[in-house]
């Protein structure tokens, strides 16, 4: 039987807070030098750019890339993740927050809704006519509509501000927010291949009839589970075995759902951990919300297939493969 040595508990809390692309070779996996080198040259023309991609498909970690290589070129960058937005705190706040760290606890306490005019009289005082480049993280369809579509000639008369974009919506950009975008670019997903170059990369010295079997268990998958994979292949003292008997179950009992569940549980997969309004989610299942709300609940409760979290107000799903790894991980760590 293969067993693995456990290793010490900092180097497991080094190793799980590492980030994807913190050496030269997860570079090479999870960024793409075409890509990273066309969006440099987009901005560094002044062009606005928007990136498409399902979720895993490197869309936060080009954009992480593109923020360092901008940054040591001296340029002034900020990163905004937008998915946090509420009617309460807003796209434009979000944006302000990241422009004026100092001013977070202002939010949610001014008698007005902060909108494009603060954030122009924003820029002009903290940076003047200094070029600014913003990485705007997570924007869904209707917030593209809004912000880029609905605003852009206000946008557009920022001229120190170019702009680049991700979202997972990957449909042809609504008007008048296609006009906005001089370069549009599409990230294909994370694949099998890239999670078998991954294990290879993180966990050499297992032996590749090892990791070929783990990866065949895994099959389809978000990132994140390629990661804690490669975590558990280092770190746990049990065995490689029953690392890959565990996948091999959930993708059993994953392959006797009925079709329209099955559809489903690919589709949380896919996605990574999503709530029922997910409209990436709705879009991929082509069901209502309410089906896909009681249909989560039945991959929860009768297939013990997802595991659910309140986060907030909303009930948040993810796939037990996942979780096969997320509790394994964080048991080796407690143990240790």
């Amino acid at each position: 039987m293969l067993r693995l040595v456990k290793k010490p508990r900092s180097a497991q809390r080094l190793l799980s807070r590492r980030p994807l692309t913190a050496s030269d070779a997860d570079q090479k996996l999870f960024v793409d030098r075409s890509d990273l080198g066309t969006v440099t040259t987009a901005v560094q023309l002044g062009l606005n750019t928007f990136l498409a991609g399902p979720a895993g498909s490197g869309k936060t970690t080009l954009l992480r890339a593109l923020q360092r290589k901008l940054e040591d070129a001296g340029e002034e960058v900020k990163y905004v993740n937008v998915e946090p937005a509420t009617p309460q705190t807003g796209l434009f706040d979000l944006i302000r927050i990241a422009i004026e760290p100092d001013e977070r606890g202002n939010i949610g306490r001014r008698p007005y809704v902060y909108d494009l005019d603060d954030l122009d009289y924003t820029l002009g005082e903290r940076y003047g006519k200094q070029p600014l480049t913003l990485l705007i993280d997570g924007v869904d369809e209707k917030e593209t509509a809004e912000l880029f579509g609905r605003h852009r000639d206000h946008l557009w008369a920022l001229e120190q501000v170019r702009w680049v974009a991700a979202s997972r919506f990957q449909g042809p950009l609504p008007p008048p927010a296609d006009s906005f975008f001089d370069r549009v670019l599409s990230l294909e997903p994370f694949g099998t291949d890239e999670g078998r170059e991954l294990l290879a990369l993180r966990v050499p010295q297992v032996a590749k009839a090892v990791r070929d079997a783990l990866t065949g268990a895994i099959g389809s998958a978000y990132p994140f589970v390629w990661v804690l994979a490669a975590q558990r292949l280092m770190m746990d003292s049990t065995s490689v075995e029953d690392v890959i008997a565990e996948f091999a179950a959930e993708r059993g009992r994953a392959e006797q759902l009925p079709e329209r569940f099955r559809g489903l549980y690919d589709a949380v997969i896919a996605v990574g951990p999503v709530h029922a309004s997910d409209e990436d989610l709705l879009e991929r299942v082509g069901a209502s919300r309410s089906w896909t709300a009681t249909a989560l609940k039945h991959l929860e409760s009768r297939f013990g297939l997802v595991r659910s979290k309140r986060v907030g107000r909303r009930v948040v799903y993810e796939a037990l493969r996942s979780q096969l790894m997320a509790d394994a991980t964080s048991a080796e760590g407690d143990n240790a």
